[in-house]
């Protein structure tokens, strides 16, 4: 699995945002080694991940034009709420809501993300 946030353009050569601000938002995204480490320690989450279905949603949502959009439109289906939850879960048991997913939704709608 890449970083959350992996490809995403920026504003300088080096390959940073160009932007303090931006980097700091660009680097709360991405995983840390603990966390990288419980994602691919999850049988769960291997095994969702080995579905085709899955694997074709994924890359269209990563090889959107507007990714925000393309995730907060599969955000609404239950098959890839499952699969948010879990990877939240993996995360952070302690902090996931049982509506994870449908609340991340709402923040990006919120956001304009749609």
């Amino acid at each position: 699995m890449a970083t959350a946030g992996a490809g995403a353009g920026g504003g300088g050569g080096d390959g940073s945002s160009g932007d303090g601000i931006a980097a700091a938002d660009e680097a709360e995204y991405k995983l840390r080694r603990e966390q990288y480490l419980a994602l691919a320690g999850n049988p769960e989450l291997c095994q969702l991940l080995a579905d085709p279905r899955l694997q074709g949603v994924l890359g269209r949502v990563d090889g959107a034009a507007d990714r925000e959009k393309a995730l907060a439109a599969q955000l609404e289906t239950p098959d890839f709420q499952g699969f948010v939850s879990q990877v939240l879960m993996s995360l952070d048991p302690d902090r996931v809501p049982a509506t994870a997913a449908t609340a991340a939704a709402v923040e990006m709608r919120a956001a304009g993300g749609r």
